[in-house]
C-alpha cells in the first residue's frame, strides 16, 4: 500500500524491512479527544486515532497522541513512539497547544510569560496565575502605579514639621536680637564711661542718679559709697 496517497488517514505505521505501511485510523473522523486528567484540564489533552488496519485477532491499530500543557511552542514530539500494547501506540508532546483556552498564548508565551496556568479551585476552572507585576487574563497588563495618599497621621506629621520649623525660625530671630542688644549695651557702656568716669559714679548715685548706665556687673562697694559721701560733704562745706 502506498502511504503517501491516502490523505484521509492521519498516521501510518511503516515497516522499514518490507516497505509495507499500515493505517492507524480509517479516515479523518475516526478520532477522539479526552483530558489527561478529567479533574485538572491544565494537565493536557489526548488525541486518539481509531479503527486502523487490523493486526489480527480482531485488534485494530490505534495511535494516541498526548499534548502535555507546557510553555513550549513546538511541534516536535518530546518522546519517541512506543507500543504500549499490541498494535496500540503512544506519542507525547510538550506544547502550549495542550493547554486550556482559559490560559491564553500571548507574546509567544503561555500566560504571556508572566504567569503559570493552573486550576482555580474556587472557580472550578483553569486560568492564568500572574506574578505580582502583571494582571489580566493573559498576564500582559501591568498594574497602575499606586497613588500616594495622606491619612490623618500624615497630616498631623506635616503640621508638626511646620510648627517645628516656625519654632526654629523664631528661636533664631530671638537669639540674634539678644546678641545685638548685648553688643549695643557694651558699646553704650563704653561710651558712658568716656563722658562720666567711673570715679564719679558713686557721687551721682548719692544724688539719686542711679539711672545712669553702669558697666555690666558693676557693684558699688562700701568704700565707693564712703568716698561719695566725703565728696558730697566737702562740696557742701
Amino acid at each position: 500500500m502506498a502511504c503517501c496517497c491516502d490523505m484521509s488517514v492521519a498516521a501510518f505505521q511503516v515497516n522499514n524491512l518490507s516497505g509495507r505501511c499500515h493505517r492507524l485510523n480509517s479516515n479523518s473522523t475516526d478520532r477522539a479527544w479526552a483530558l489527561v486528567d478529567p479533574v485538572d484540564p491544565t494537565r493536557g489533552v489526548t488525541l486518539t486515532y481509531l479503527h486502523g488496519d487490523s493486526c489480527g485477532h480482531g485488534i485494530s491499530r490505534e495511535l494516541e497522541i498526548t499534548f502535555l500543557c507546557a510553555d513550549v511552542y513546538s511541534n516536535q514530539p518530546s518522546t519517541r513512539v512506543t507500543e504500549v500494547s499490541t498494535c496500540r501506540y503512544e506519542l507525547a508532546f510538550e506544547s502550549v497547544f495542550g493547554c486550556p483556552l482559559e490560559c491564553p498564548f500571548a507574546n509567544r508565551k503561555l500566560c504571556g510569560g508572566h504567569g503559570v496556568c493552573g486550576i482555580d479551585t474556587d472557580l472550578g476552572a483553569p486560568r492564568c496565575f500572574c506574578d505580582a507585576q502583571h494582571t489580566g487574563t493573559d498576564c500582559m497588563q501591568e498594574p497602575p502605579a499606586p497613588s500616594v495618599s495622606c491619612d490623618g497621621v500624615c497630616v498631623a506629621m506635616a503640621i508638626l514639621v511646620v510648627l517645628l520649623g516656625l519654632l526654629l525660625i523664631v528661636s533664631c530671630v530671638i537669639f540674634f536680637r539678644v546678641q545685638k542688644l548685648e553688643t549695643m549695651n557694651v558699646r553704650f557702656t563704653a561710651l558712658s564711661d568716656t563722658f562720666v568716669p567711673r570715679m564719679y559714679w558713686p557721687v551721682l548715685a548719692c544724688f539719686g542718679l542711679s539711672a545712669l548706665p553702669l558697666a555690666p556687673h558693676t557693684v558699688l562697694t562700701c568704700t565707693d559709697m564712703l568716698f561719695a559721701c566725703v565728696c558730697v560733704w566737702v562740696g557742701l562745706y
